[in-house]
């Protein structure tokens, strides 16, 4: 920033007090976030101070905008009074203005105001803008998968947008009606036929998994009773 030039016009040291209080209080510290490509608009002003001097009266002011420590817009000139200004003497106010695109994602960008009153330079509130990625806000989608036994079916994220967008919320999962499938089984060979005319078999593979169903592992059959080959005897009879 150039020297600060000498305050013209009126301008009571009293005043300087007063003057750096309206000017930050109307320019707190703040901080605001922009996605990339953002346009980003910095500004402050100074207004004449009505309350105190009087309606016809001036003073020399000055504001300033700093962007990162370097100066980005500075301008200098008499404000007027109301009664002043209404006549056409000259504005009422003055305003400095910074303009840019906002960078890459986490780029930061830290806006110092500052005003210059009776000859002296004094910061009058901060602004720090941070670059973040934008939300998204449109999604393209895989097929959606089978039903789950949850009563679920989900589909996976495939693009997004805008580009570099991170979060949004997504249509993931939808509720649906799950039907089991069908069990299909292998056995072991069935077993010989038993007297009460059944034979049997084990199921010793089931799949799909989480399927439903009834194994056949029961079938009738016509008992055959076995010829007697083999005997035991009590003593022969007299």
């Amino acid at each position: 920033m150039r020297d600060a030039p000498r305050a013209r016009a009126f301008a009571a040291p009293i005043a300087l007090g007063f003057l750096l209080f309206f000017a930050v209080s109307a320019l707190p510290n703040k901080a605001e976030a922009y996605v990339p490509g953002d346009n980003i608009t910095h500004s402050t002003s100074y207004s004449y101070d009505n309350s105190s001097y009087p309606p016809y009266g001036t003073y020399y002011v000055g504001v300033a905008i700093w962007k990162n420590g370097s100066t980005c817009d500075q301008q200098y000139g008499n404000v007027f009074g109301s009664g002043a200004a209404a006549r056409g003497d000259g504005p009422s106010s003055i305003a400095a203005s910074c303009s840019f695109t906002a960078g890459d994602v986490g780029t930061t960008y830290t806006m110092k105001n500052w005003l210059l009153f009776n000859g002296s330079w004094s910061s009058t509130g901060e602004t720090t803008y941070t670059v973040t990625a934008p939300t998204c806000s449109s999604f393209t989608y895989s097929d959606w998968g089978a039903c789950q036994p949850d009563g679920t079916k989900t589909r996976t994220v495939q693009s997004s947008s805008p580009s570099g967008c991170t979060g949004g919320s997504p249509d993931t999962s939808d509720p649906c009606t799950y039907t089991a499938p069908t069990c299909t089984y292998t056995y072991s060979d069935w077993g010989s036929c038993q007297s009460d005319n059944t034979k049997t078999r084990t199921v010793l593979t089931t799949s799909p998994s989480g399927c439903t169903g009834t194994p056949d592992t029961s079938d009738p059959c016509t008992y055959t009773a076995p010829t007697c080959t083999s005997f035991t005897y009590s003593s022969w009879g007299s």
